[in-house]
């Protein structure tokens, strides 16, 4: 039994030294969803009545971007803009998502379709 005890220490004590690290301080690599991605943004924009808010989204240039647009009205709209390549339709209470590549330079033009009084900008940062 005595000897039983002493081979249960040995053991623990070899394993004990066995899991003893070196000097070296631990690193840890963040997760990928940990790091932020410069080159992308996430912004919202919704239809109010007959305007769009906020009127200017500011952008990197060059920047992959997605918008959450939202229609707070009683109309139909729509977030489109030729220069950038998108044209999609959100019915009173719903949103849509877009996703686009900011431009190099310049500002680009957005607008409501079926409102033509309905305008913004794209503007660089």
């Amino acid at each position: 039994m005595r000897r039983a005890g002493v081979t249960i220490l040995a053991v623990a004590l070899l394993a004990l030294f066995a899991c003893g690290g070196d000097d070296e301080p631990a690193t840890t690599t963040p997760a990928p969803e940990d790091q932020a991605d410069a080159a992308s943004s996430t912004l919202e924009l919704a239809a109010v009545d007959f305007s769009f808010s906020p009127p200017v989204l500011t952008v990197a240039a060059g920047a992959e971007v997605t918008v959450t647009f939202t229609n707070d009205g009683e109309s139909p709209h729509t977030f489109s803009s030729d220069d950038l390549g998108f044209d999609v339709r959100a019915d009173p209470g719903a949103s849509e998502e877009v996703t686009f590549t900011a431009p190099e330079e310049g500002t680009s033009e957005f607008q409501c379709n079926l409102h033509p009084q309905m305008k913004g900008t794209v503007e660089l940062e």
